[in-house]
């Protein structure tokens, strides 16, 4: 970020024209050009990091998806395993009583 820019305020050519309004715009004008470009390169910089956050973000949650995912999965196999040991436990009762 830079400090101590001087920005100077728009030209009267590049305020605002809406309908009539007479009040200036809001943005000010960079007139020295090696301010311009060390502006752009400020706001590529700001752009290539926000599109680095975001790309995290994008693995992180497709990371949190993957690991919910998985479980998920392991709790049905869990409770597949428990239901069939119960059916399991029953029958060798039920074999026991036969004998």
């Amino acid at each position: 970020m830079i400090v101590g820019t001087i920005l100077a305020p728009p030209p009267p050519a590049t305020r605002s024209a809406d309908a009539g309004s007479d009040a200036p715009s809001d943005t000010p004008a960079v007139h020295d050009p090696h301010l311009r470009s060390v502006l752009a390169e400020e706001l590529a910089a700001e752009r290539r990091a926000q599109e680095r956050l975001l790309l995290q973000r994008q693995r992180f949650d497709l990371s949190n998806e993957r690991r919910a995912e998985l479980i998920r999965e392991e709790g049905a196999i869990r409770d597949m395993l428990m239901a069939f040991l119960k059916d399991e436990d029953a029958n060798l009762k039920k074999w026991i009583e036969l004998i």
